[in-house]
């Protein structure tokens, strides 16, 4: 690959920083690693290169810092992505850049995805999921800058497993804290792509002259389901984890939209108890909030008045938990999804190829894992 001046955004973050480690490793010394703050570099600092600030939602402050950069890989999580990354495609046309290219997500086709959403042509429908609309909403702008000329790959990766996976640590803790719910056996793609395998997906779309303006998924191949990859995980770090079979349909009621508008009309029950309101009471502010508020519902007609107690004093009903583990866990969640998003796009058109097999990239995982304290040595 060419030697070429990158700025890798979000660098501090998960695979920001597996993907500066590749770089810095490989020998290359032609990127610079911009960070929102130090608290999160300790990875990072390990290592003799320089680190940059950088606060995506100042937009002169970017504009300022990318000057130079033929080369942009955004990483970046955090506060109003969206505006974040506007700044960032702002000053990749104000400098001309030549490649951008952005992480985004499976999570754009929502909590339970399309048989469709099996090729990445197919349109974004997040549904109620927050961080997917956020994603589609990202990819929409990505998009629009390639008509502007500058060439964009959109990659996207679902769970992201390996070393330092804040996903695959709280699994491992999960699977030894008790019974974890099944879905349908398991039998699902997990969809779980190895942090190394996403890295080379990056490098992949830098060096390659063809291709941009496209989505491309990042995953392993082949598929491997749930259950699977539960029991390589357990079984690499000697752990016991029992599962309980839950039906899939059960989960995806307690996911429905209507439920959630039903439980934000009882927090809204809660918040004017008379129990919830002596207690904010106690902080003079609220105090004084809570006399205008009193002061403004007494101006109201007698019968308005009436009719907002009725409706607010209704009982709250509270439905009986089943025994077991929530079926609101997100490991729980995650098992509905049944669409397998292949890389074979990637693999054809880019030429991508996986730096590690599944079964090493799980190795290197439960490695990671065990050094963390979680699971029993192997062997």
């Amino acid at each position: 690959m060419p030697e070429q001046n990158i700025a890798v955004i979000g660098a501090s973050g998960f695979v920001g920083s597996a993907l500066c480690e590749r770089l810095f490793f490989a020998g290359r010394r032609d990127f610079t690693a911009f960070i929102h703050d130090a608290g999160n570099a300790a990875r990072l600092a390990r290592l003799p290169l320089p680190l940059r600030m950088l606060d995506l939602l100042d937009a002169a402050q970017v504009t300022d810092a990318l000057a130079g950069f033929p080369v942009i890989i955004n990483c970046s999580r955090g506060d109003d992505m969206v505006r974040a990354l506007r700044h960032l495609i702002a000053a990749a046309k104000r400098h001309r850049v030549q490649k951008f290219v952005h992480i985004s997500s499976t999570a754009i086709y929502g909590d339970d995805p399309a048989p469709g959403s099996a090729a990445e042509t197919y349109p974004a429908e997040p549904g109620a999921n927050e961080y997917g609309r956020i994603k589609a909403r990202q990819d929409e702008m990505v998009q629009a800058l390639e008509r502007t000329g500058v060439s964009t790959y959109i990659l996207c990766p679902s769970n992201i497993s390996g070393p330092y996976s804040p996903f695959v640590a709280a699994l491992a803790r999960r699977m030894t804290s008790g019974p974890m719910a099944l879905v349908d056996g398991g039998r699902y793609p997990c969809n779980l792509v190895h942090v190394d395998n996403l890295v080379q997906a990056i490098l992949t779309a830098v060096a390659s002259d063809r291709g941009s303006g496209c989505r491309y998924f990042v995953n392993e191949t082949p598929a491997v389901t749930w259950h699977e990859y539960f029991q390589d995980l357990a079984e690499l770090l000697s752990i016991d984890c029992t599962f309980i079979p839950v039906d899939r349909e059960k989960v995806l009621r307690r996911l429905s939209p209507v439920r959630a508008r039903q439980g934000l009309i009882a927090h809204c029950k809660i918040a004017v108890s008379g129990e919830f309101r002596r207690g904010l009471m106690i902080m003079p502010v609220m105090q004084r909030l809570n006399d205008g508020a009193a002061a403004l519902f007494e101006r109201l007609p007698s019968d308005v008045r009436q009719s907002l107690r009725r409706r607010l004093q209704v009982p709250i009903s509270i439905s009986k938990q089943d025994d077991g583990p929530s079926l609101e866990e997100h490991y729980v969640r995650a098992q509905v999804r049944r669409v397998y998003h292949s890389p074979e796009k990637l693999m054809v058109e880019l030429g991508f190829r996986h730096a590690l097999d599944y079964r090493r990239g799980l190795e290197t995982t439960a490695e990671w894992l065990r050094f963390a304290g979680l699971g029993r040595p192997h062997g």
